[in-house]
């Protein structure tokens, strides 16, 4: 699992994992730290699921070339705000 820093702050882990169907699924979830309610920490924020043909979220399935489309927006509405960092544990 890897812990994601919104900000520098420790927000969220990410997961990979392939299901029963060969399908990768990306996993989001809350950080258990202070920063969320003791309900919400290390639950799941959001799940995404590529299946080959394209990406599930919840139910709405996009092929690729929508997905793209839908993560360029959301960089541009998000306009650098935020300072996204990626590590795992060993290379704290």
């Amino acid at each position: 699992m890897k812990h994601i820093l919104v900000n520098n702050e420790y927000e969220y882990n990410y997961d990979l994992t392939c299901n029963d169907n060969g399908e990768y699924v990306h996993s989001l979830y809350y950080s258990d730290t202070d920063n969320w309610n003791i309900a919400t920490r290390s639950t799941l924020a959001l799940e995404v699921i590529d299946t080959g043909n394209g990406i599930k979220v919840g139910e709405k399935q996009l092929d690729y070339h929508e997905f793209n489309k839908l993560h360029l927006l959301f960089r541009l509405i998000d306009d650098n705000e935020n300072k996204f960092h990626v590590f795992t544990k060993d290379s704290i």
